[in-house]
């Protein structure tokens, strides 16, 4: 073959690259390599063809594979440059495979590959590790400062270029929607610091710097879901960042400890107005490129590469450094991000990166292109991009990245519609079913009427309109429309389908042998006795429900309330608080039932 690329087995590293070489290349010029299994979750990545991962009962024969895999390759692409040290030893006994390597430099494998001189065993990892970037044949920069970088710490003469990764086409379909939307309606700004929890990103100099504006409107985003204290060396440095964010910025930050899906961390980045990124070497290009498409505000230090990158081009970033002289309204002024959004287009969108790459191979050994370029279409991008999108959202759900301990598989995505006093009792509700048992993750509120409300939860708020907002497959509703009828509109009017949640507060006794309808909202101290038949989006609130009664949909059946054998409660009826239902009574449809109504046992 023509290239072998030598990838790591990730779905949010890789998808994007291989996708765009199948999409413009032909299959056979380019194979794709795992030097490790590929984990099941990332095994998705196989589906593009001519994937393949080191194989072998053994060590031996996995080197065998390894050795005859690279050996039949004109050139082999390293992904990235950071492997075991059984894998440098291999490559450094075997100088002919570095000849015809190409090298495309990320950043870490640049910048942080050397360990602490501090044991023979480090000196040693960083004697092979030099050796075989000394001795590669090719090198790949990602800017014009890594490529400085490289001739002046690794080798002058071996020939670097400069070619950017791209960014995939579903997120500039997702972020050109993104880009034609407004402010968020609460006021509140949304912080972004660094992407990862390496130290390099001086998370405490940006807090400490930020800490004369805890008392504004704002909100923190820390992703810390690799780097130090999350599987790799030092624990302590993260320990430390959350102590300094508990002490100046309490309820007012969220530390990610779980990666977000890449197209759910496109939405969540065009929801942050400011992001901070402080190290001194090239990193977060990805992240800075998605942020400065869709409007947002990028601090970087002035003393990094990418500064003075940007900068060079003509894209507006700010100086991390110059934070602790901004006054608030300076720092959280709205930047003008037409030309970036412009330049960023031209050169990682898929449609016009992928002939940068074509002059690369050109130059070293020019493979075919696709007459027809190949369409790969991701389900889940079709979904965000029929949303309707009006406003940033007022609250952005990351609880299921919160806690890497958590499991949350089972745990159900759920919207709330309504904020009125009935919206605001499920958000207890929802609090009380979670104490228990973690069922549900809350994304906000849907209401048409208010753009933003204040309530005794915090955060959580109205995240859009109920006529405007788009249900992803993922995502239950429940209606807490208090008024039958108006419920009944509002459910009967929204034309997409929705998967409708029914919610049961854990103080409640409901036999197994009573039926319950979706949607429907059950209070507690409630009880629903045998052969009960309760229907479509009713609310059940503290009431007693006796054997073989019959509700109807759209019920409203209030604290206290008895209902007794044999009774129906037709559609839409409401039953106020501490009214009997004598036996087989049938209340008539929409009726509204008091005390004082004739229906007291």
């Amino acid at each position: 073959m023509k290239y072998l690329h030598i990838i790591p087995p990730s779905k949010r590293m890789m998808d994007t690259y291989i996708r765009m070489i199948r999409t413009y290349f032909k299959e056979e010029d380019h194979q794709f390599y795992f030097i490790s299994t590929c984990p099941n979750s990332e095994r998705v990545l196989f589906k593009y063809g001519n994937v393949h991962e080191m194989i072998g009962k053994n060590r031996y024969e996995k080197a065998i594979n390894l050795y005859r895999t690279l050996k039949s390759a004109n050139h082999i692409i390293w992904h990235s440059f950071i492997y075991p040290n059984r894998i440098m030893l291999f490559l450094s006994c075997n100088p002919r495979f570095l000849k015809k390597s190409i090298w495309i430099m990320w950043g870490l494998d640049l910048h942080n590959w050397k360990l602490p001189a501090n044991s023979i065993h480090n000196i040693i990892k960083n004697f092979l590790n030099l050796h075989c970037r000394k001795m590669i044949g090719h090198a790949i920069a990602l800017v014009e400062q890594d490529k400085e970088y490289f001739h002046a710490q690794i080798s002058s003469k071996i020939p670097c270029d400069v070619v950017p990764l791209p960014l995939s086409e579903d997120a500039f379909a997702l972020m050109d929607r993104y880009n034609q939307n407004k402010p968020r309606a609460n006021g509140k700004t949304f912080i972004q610091i660094a992407h990862n929890a390496y130290a390099f990103n001086q998370h405490l100099e940006i807090l400490q710097a930020l800490k004369k504006f805890k008392d504004e409107n704002l909100r923190l985003y820390l992703p810390l879901s690799y780097g130090n204290g999350n599987g790799n060396r030092d624990t302590r440095y993260v320990s430390e960042v959350k102590a300094v964010l508990e002490e100046d910025f309490s309820n007012k930050y969220y530390c990610l400890s779980k990666l977000i899906p890449p197209l759910e961390y496109t939405d969540f980045l065009w929801n942050i107005d400011i992001a901070i990124f402080n190290a001194n070497r090239q990193n977060a290009l990805g992240n800075i490129l998605r942020l400065l498409y869709m409007g947002n505000k990028v601090f970087l230090r002035s003393d990094g590469p990418l500064y003075n990158f940007f900068i060079n081009h003509g894209i507006n970033v700010y100086d991390s450094t110059e934070i602790k002289n901004m006054s608030y309204d300076e720092f959280i002024i709205k930047p003008d991000n037409t030309l970036a959004q412009r330049w960023i287009r031209e050169n990682y969108h898929p449609m016009f990166n992928y002939k940068k790459w074509c002059m690369l191979f050109q130059n070293i050994e020019p493979c075919t292109l696709n007459e027809i370029p190949l369409k790969y279409v991701d389900p889940s991008a079709e979904m965000l991009l029929s949303s309707q999108i009006t406003y940033k959202r007022n609250y952005i759900n990351v609880t299921p990245y919160l806690n890497a301990r958590q499991n949350y598989t089972n745990v159900k995505r759920l919207v709330i519609i309504g904020t009125g006093l009935m919206g605001r009792n499920v958000l207890q509700l929802v609090n009380d079913i979670n104490c228990q048992k973690l069922n549900w993750s809350l994304d906000g509120y849907l209401d048409n009427e208010f753009l933003t409300f204040q309530n005794a939860m915090g955060d959580i708020d109205i995240i859009g309109t109920i006529s405007g907002w788009y249900f992803t497959e993922n995502q239950y509703a429940i209606c807490a429309i208090e008024d039958s009828i108006k419920r009944q509109q509002l459910i009967t009017s929204i034309k997409q389908s929705v998967i409708y949640a029914s919610l049961i507060h854990p103080f409640t006794m409901i036999s197994e042998h009573s039926v319950l309808g979706e949607g429907c909202i059950v209070g507690p101290f409630s009880s629903i006795c045998e052969g009960a038949h309760i229907g479509n989006h009713t609310f059940v609130l503290g009431a007693l429900i006796q054997n073989d009664v019959h509700i109807g949909d759209y019920c409203t059946i209030k604290n206290g309330v008895i209902i007794k054998y044999g009774a129906t409660i037709k559609a839409g009826a409401t039953i106020e608080e501490n009214v009997v239902i004598p036996e087989n009574t049938t209340i008539p449809e929409y009726s509204h039932i008091t005390l004082g109504s004739g229906c007291l046992g």
